[in-house]
Formats: C-alpha cells, sequence, structure tokens
C-alpha cells in the first residue's frame, strides 16, 4: 500500500537539512561570542618561568649557573654561555639569565 504525504521526499530532506545546519550554526556561535583570549601568555608569567628555570638549572644552589650546570642541561644556555655571561665571571647570574630571556 503506498502511503501519501503531503511533502515529497526531497522537501522534507532540505528542511532536514536547513534545521540541522541552522542548529549546528547556533551551536557553535555559543563558543565564539565573547572577547577573544589572548594568544600568548602575559609578560608577567614569563619573569616567574624565567626565575623557575633558573633556579631548576642552578642545580649546586649557589645562586648562579656555572658553565658545568649549563652544559650538562645542554640547549641554548650551553650553547651561548659565553655571550650570556656579561661580566665574564664564569657564571651567569639571575640578571644575565633575564636578560637573556627577554
Amino acid at each position: 500500500m503506498k502511503r501519501f504525504s503531503r511533502f515529497s521526499f526531497h522537501r522534507r530532506s532540505l528542511a532536514l537539512f536547513a534545521s540541522l545546519a541552522v542548529g549546528s550554526g547556533l551551536a557553535a556561535a555559543q563558543f565564539t561570542v565573547g572577547p577573544a583570549a589572548p594568544s600568548s601568555p602575559s609578560t608577567k608569567a614569563q619573569p616567574a618561568k624565567g626565575a623557575e628555570l633558573f633556579h631548576k638549572l642552578d642545580t649546586d644552589r649557589s645562586g648562579g649557573i656555572s658553565r658545568k650546570e649549563a652544559g650538562a642541561a645542554g640547549g641554548s644556555v650551553a650553547r651561548n654561555f659565553d655571550a650570556l655571561d656579561s661580566n665574564h665571571d664564569g657564571t651567569l647570574s639571575m640578571a644575565e639569565f633575564e636578560r637573556a630571556a627577554r
């Protein structure tokens, strides 16, 4: 037995598609309304991270990073130790380390 409908299959499909498109658009708008979040961390958080890294590299807790400590950690501090050590005393002070982090 054939069932007669007021609307054709194509019209019902089009109506379903339109309602889904509008509904998903409204759902997406809920997440994009309002001010944009900053893309980078604030500059106030960076010195704290720099101090954290300094204390992590200062393994003997002398208050400075020696060439040996920098070499053990590797990375850019070890590669650029001579350039970072502005007074050439063989130890990076907190001020020298922070100056390099800027």
